[in-house]
């Protein structure tokens, strides 16, 4: 895109002042021989080249405030004496030439230094004439149509488009309204990308799997009465048979009894039940995301536990992996309420929680380590840190020593 470009290095030329031994010069102040003649005193403290930092016995030149003998008076740039116009920047002075081309005002076409105007393409300034050149020679074209490029146009790291050729042909296009994306978007797991909103409403991702919700990439969607979204792809595997949730209880169970979770009784009553429901038998708050909960119930005779008996709740609406992890986090309550084991409340749903994290890694899908992932960034004090801490002394300690450690609590 040619931008003219503001004189963005005004270029101020100085005379510089010669002051050569003579007598008084109206009024200004300049050191000769150790007298001030502007009172005809002699000086306390001589002046002082600002380059060398000797006297000033002689004449000197002043540019801009600063005194220098006549032979230190040099371009920072070039090492050569100054005379006529100078630049001046922080404490450097410059013939008017050397300071361009310390600036970086030269022309990419002919090598030459710029006038006080001139125009940039990318990263590069011409003299206009030198661009029109340069643009006849290499006849700039769209990366993506081949068409020469004229008026406005864009560009990336290394590569220039007509807008119209950016917007249709490489710009990500949103998974829900499949227009191209300017600006931010929103990223799922999955890789699928959308805008943040459409109109005033933000996009809509499953409350399980996390995919963004759409015909094209989830098969639609459905959104229950607590708000809950749940996309096409996982609502077909939502568990609500009776069939479906016994074969549920003794896949969890078998998967327990492989890491040592053993005698959890078979005929625990599962139910699936709705969010206030939950809430209900939690006796959680209105805004706890809890998936589930386990009633535990121990009946007591002359201060003796004569029986326990336990029921789980389970949020309405899981799909089946989900469903499976948050059983086995059930179940290890009943184990440890079978056990009379008491623990904190980080320990107990931390060690609860390594019984859904064995659901999903062996699962190995990968809805399971989108699942999984949710956990570990879980920040809750209780739910994630304590899962973050019994998940380090499982890893330390191994399954068998870890379960001999809770039950000796």
């Amino acid at each position: 895109m040619l931008i003219p470009s503001p004189n963005r290095f005004l270029i101020f030329k100085t005379t510089i002042v010669l002051l050569l031994m003579a007598s008084l010069c109206c009024g200004t102040a300049f050191a000769q021989n150790g007298l001030d003649y502007t009172t005809g005193s002699p000086r306390n403290n001589e002046s002082i080249c600002d380059r060398c930092k000797q006297p000033l016995l002689g004449g000197y030149i002043k540019a801009d405030g600063y005194k220098f003998h006549q032979e230190c008076f040099l371009c920072s740039k070039c090492g050569k004496p100054i005379t006529g116009s100078f630049q001046h920047k922080d404490s450097d002075f410059y013939h008017s030439d050397c300071y361009k081309e310390k600036m970086g005002l030269v022309c990419a076409k002919c090598g030459k230094l710029l006038d006080q105007k001139w125009q940039v393409l990318g990263d590069r300034k011409f003299h206009a004439d030198c661009l029109k050149q340069h643009l006849q020679q290499i006849r700039m074209v769209c990366d993506i149509c081949k068409k020469p490029l004229t008026g406005k146009y864009t560009k990336d790291e290394s590569k220039n488009y007509h807008i119209d050729c950016l917007r249709n042909y490489k710009l990500t296009r949103c998974a829900v309204c499949e227009k191209p994306i300017e600006g931010r978007m929103l990223i799922d797991p999955w890789g699928n990308k959308a805008h943040e909103k459409h109109e005033d409403h933000k996009t809509v991702t499953c409350s399980s799997c996390m995919r963004i919700i759409s015909n094209k990439i989830s098969k639609g969607g459905f959104r229950y009465s607590d708000g809950r979204t749940i996309c096409g792809i996982c609502k077909p595997t939502v568990v609500e048979k009776d069939n479906v949730i016994m074969k549920s209880r003794n896949t969890v169970l078998s998967l327990l009894h492989s890491i040592g979770i053993t005698d959890i009784p078979a005929t625990i009553p599962i139910n699936i039940v709705d969010m206030e429901k939950l809430k209900q038998y939690s006796k959680s708050n209105p805004t706890s995301d809890s998936k589930g909960f386990t009633s535990c119930l121990t009946t007591y005779k002359n201060n003796q536990a004569i029986s326990k008996s336990q029921t789980i709740y389970i949020l309405n609406g899981l799909p089946l992996l989900e469903f499976n992890g948050v059983l086995a986090h059930e179940m290890m309550h009943v184990w440890l309420h079978e056990r009379d084991i008491k623990l904190a409340d980080p320990e107990t749903e931390g060690f609860c929680n390594l019984g859904t994290m064995k659901v999903y890694l062996d699962d190995g899908s990968e809805s399971a380590k989108i699942l999984l992932e949710n956990m570990e960034k879980d920040q809750d004090p209780i739910y994630g840190d304590g899962y973050q801490n019994m998940k380090k002394q499982l890893e330390a300690m191994g399954w068998e020593k870890l379960i001999q450690m809770i039950q000796n609590r």
